[in-house]
């Protein structure tokens, strides 16, 4: 419960709360239900913050361009659905990645060193 909330003065000036009222609030927001156009934009926000990766020994330029696809078009059968953020690949797919993701706003990023296993060139 929230009346045992205290507050302090002293922090960049804060005011004291009012519990009761904190409390009435609190109750309102949690018998509220949140609206359809709310959570597709939270839907759609969220596809549109992934990536999508693939980071496997047997990638192939093949492979790359297929995640490339889903990644511009996550549903084909839902033309109203975002493409995601990036595709993640190992950096001798890049160029394939980049040239399948050309046009859209699909973006390429890629791991470095030995992550996730061995893939760093030798000195």
């Amino acid at each position: 419960m929230v009346s045992s909330f205290r507050s302090s003065r002293g922090c960049l000036g804060s005011a004291p709360v009012d519990a009761v009222a904190l409390e009435e609030r609190a109750a309102s927001l949690a018998k509220r239900s949140i609206k359809k156009e709310a959570k597709v934009f939270a839907l759609e926000l969220a596809v549109r913050m992934m990536d999508l990766t693939t980071l496997e020994g047997q990638d192939t330029p093949g492979k790359v361009a297929a995640l490339a696809s889903k990644a511009i078009r996550p549903d084909p059968s839902e033309p109203d659905v975002p493409s995601v953020a990036a595709i993640c690949v190992y950096p001798n797919l890049v160029p394939a990645a980049v040239a399948r993701v050309e046009g859209s706003s699909v973006k390429v990023a890629s791991v470095a060193t030995s992550f996730p296993s061995g893939q760093s060139r030798s000195s």
